[in-house]
């Protein structure tokens, strides 16, 4: 008796297909755009790498990182809290579970928490770009 719930072979083949289709078309894009990214890439890297020996900001990041013990440790308890709890007077879940993810791979070095922050920045310039290419269809803006 075949199992009724399982995927089809034939199913199978098809998101397999559509995956490296996929997959075609984002190295065609990457390979067409190549220099305008690696411009992208390099201005980004230069202008905001730097931030990575700067240290925290005394304006909120003592309360978010530094005194926040809810980033400190993965316990059921603390993710309860972090989803349902205000910290420093602000209900942010997603930024403080953020934070908690960051201190278990950099703990109190600002460097880390910054250099994740060049990242987002990246990614997001990115996205942006393929944005107003999608938008405009213009190559050269």
């Amino acid at each position: 008796m075949s199992d009724t719930h399982a995927p089809s072979e034939q199913l199978m083949s098809q998101l397999s297909l559509l995956h490296s289709e996929r997959m075609r078309r984002a190295a065609d894009w990457v390979s067409t755009y190549r220099w305008p990214l690696i411009g992208l890439t390099a201005a980004c890297l230069l202008i905001y790498l730097p931030v990575v020996s700067f240290q925290f900001l005394n304006w909120d990041d003592s309360w978010y990182i530094v005194r926040n013990d809810l980033i400190k440790s993965w316990y059921p308890s603390n993710l309860y809290r972090i989803l349902t709890e205000p910290v420093a007077r602000n209900f942010a879940p997603l930024t403080i579970g953020t934070f908690l993810i960051e201190h278990s791979i950099w703990e109190l070095w600002p460097g880390g928490y910054h250099l994740t922050n060049v990242a987002l920045h990246l990614v997001n310039a990115v996205l942006v770009f393929w944005l107003v290419r999608q938008v405009t269809g213009s190559d050269w803006l």
